[in-house]
């Protein structure tokens, strides 16, 4: 089953048709058990859109194959046109504005991957970096391969391609205190408490926040907060006939109105 990004979740909130999904696949990183999306969509709609996307637990890139994208961080900070960038995680809505028609490249980038990339997710929170600034040539004649490819099918195989070059030119990197608390907080879909998760890391809390808070921008609280949202999200996504108290519920949400008010928080 597809897991949608926090980009792909909530389109029917803000636009009036959902994304074409042309290619949705999962580039593995040498050397880890990660692997990370990739999807290729197409949006179609009768006038420039603009709209809010939700607040997202990890940074991605974006590659626009058409027109330009207006992108605000947190709804409020500098708004950046782009077409090619990378946006690091979120605590707050993105505005976000775009003409009629866009064929995108959405690749999801977790802390491990940042690292591997050599860069840092402190640095990224709430910021907006062109492909350029990042890498340069390479990544301008990257642009110019998926421009010029004609089927989804060759801009999949180039975008992976890109992304193994990048990934496995680094040396690996020993996971620190941050990156395995991001895993174990990943993997309970931000529902495993401090103090167990300083203990499973051999840690104290108070070590474990000072850590996190310098290398990830944030708290340890704030990401699992923001990870039990995007788990809500897509329960929501996959079956929108679910009640709201069920998914409150499986989400770690003590009730339905602590998770209308994290929806209204994340995603505006």
């Amino acid at each position: 089953e597809t897991a949608l990004s926090p980009t792909l979740q909530g389109w029917g909130k803000h636009c009036m048709r959902p994304p074409q999904i042309n290619f949705h696949s999962a580039v593995p990183l040498a050397g880890s058990t990660l692997q990370l999306d990739v999807f290729g969509y197409t949006e179609q709609e009768p006038a420039q859109v603009q709209r809010l996307e939700s607040a997202q637990s990890q940074a991605k890139l974006l590659i626009g194959l058409d027109e330009c994208f207006a992108v605000t961080p947190g709804a409020r900070g500098q708004c950046s046109r782009v077409s090619a960038f990378l946006i690091g995680p979120t605590t707050a809505p993105t505005a976000v504005a775009y003409f009629a028609q866009q064929r995108c490249i959405e690749i999801g980038l977790p802390p491990e991957a940042l690292s591997r990339l050599g860069l840092c997710s402190r640095e990224l929170l709430n910021r907006v970096v062109t492909l350029d600034a990042l890498w340069g040539a390479p990544a301008r004649r990257w642009m110019e391969q998926l421009q010029e490819a004609s089927t989804w099918a060759q801009r999949q195989q180039i975008a992976a391609e890109f992304l193994r070059q990048r990934l496995d030119r680094q040396a690996l990197p020993v996971p620190s205190l941050s990156a395995r608390a991001c895993a174990l907080l990943r993997l309970s879909h931000g529902q495993i408490k401090m103090a167990r998760l300083a203990q499973t890391l051999g840690c104290s809390p108070r070590h474990l926040q000072s850590s996190f808070q310098n290398e990830i921008g944030l708290p340890p609280k704030a990401l699992a907060g923001l990870l039990r949202y995007e788990f809500a999200a897509q329960a929501l996504t996959r079956a929108p006939l679910r009640s709201l108290a069920e998914v409150a519920m499986d989400a770690g949400y003590s009730d339905q109105r602590h998770l209308t008010r994290a929806f209204k928080h994340y995603a505006g």
